[in-house]
């Protein structure tokens, strides 16, 4: 049994504090990046010793619910149930067994997906890692706990190298893409390409607000690569992994 969680989430309201967990350590980020909640974990995970390290949104209760099949119904979520684990990795919010992370992330996002994450690849065969297939774990929002060194050693060795990589990229490209069966054409720089993300989640007015703020047309298709970055990591390696 680990001894030690230091576990943090993120809030940026006021009225988003009460749906944090009791254990959690809160973090309010004032500041708003293309890279996201990935630019706090760049920042503050190096500054963190402890056995587990965790650092999720304030969403993660609600995201929990969201994830009842993958929980087996126990949305129950205590700093005693994380540290007992015995894992190396703990998914928060697990998905079905079935699911395909890449294949959903190119039925989602389609050609700006397809361009980047090519280009994205050949980043990461720079730093020793490669893509086969499909990923073995489906992890997003970073809703996930991991054993301090491994956390470490991603954020240090892929993530933020992860993220220059995609600062410094600066080719344009023009994709056309289908939106409510009409075909659009965009230029823009690669890792900042429309992700489709605000047409997918309509609805919700928060998301359709977040762009403009960015001064984007849309959720740039670079935030959902880093999105899926810590299951690449994890890949290829030995390691014991649950839901938790």
């Amino acid at each position: 049994m680990a001894e030690s969680l230091a576990f943090y989430q993120i809030y940026y309201d006021e009225s988003q504090k009460p749906e944090l967990y009791d254990f959690a350590v809160p973090y309010f980020n004032q500041g708003l990046s293309v890279h996201f909640e990935n630019e706090v974990i760049s920042h503050l995970v190096p500054k963190l010793s402890a056995d587990l390290i965790g650092v999720a949104s304030w969403r993660l209760r609600k995201k929990r619910g969201d994830s009842q099949i993958g929980l087996k119904n126990d949305l129950s979520l205590s700093a005693d149930k994380i540290l007992s684990s015995n894992a190396d990795v703990c998914i928060l919010t697990p998905r079905s067994p079935i699911h395909k992370p890449l294949v959903a992330a190119e039925s989602w996002h389609g050609p700006a997906w397809v361009a980047a994450f090519t280009i994205f690849k050949d980043h990461l065969r720079s730093i020793g890692i490669k893509v086969n297939g499909e990923l073995k774990h489906s992890i997003y929002e970073n809703h996930f706990v991991a054993r301090g060194d491994l956390y470490h050693e991603y954020v240090d060795k892929v993530l933020k190298p992860s993220m220059r990589f995609m600062e410094d990229y600066d080719k344009e490209v023009t994709l056309t893409y289908e939106v409510d069966g009409q075909r659009v054409t965009d230029t823009e720089k690669l890792f900042l390409f429309p992700s489709k993300y605000i047409h997918l989640k309509r609805r919700s007015p928060e998301v359709q607000i977040v762009p403009q703020k960015l001064g984007l047309k849309d959720y740039p298709i670079g935030v959902f690569i880093l999105e899926r970055l810590f299951s690449i990591f994890i890949n290829d390696k030995n390691l014991t992994v649950k839901p938790v």
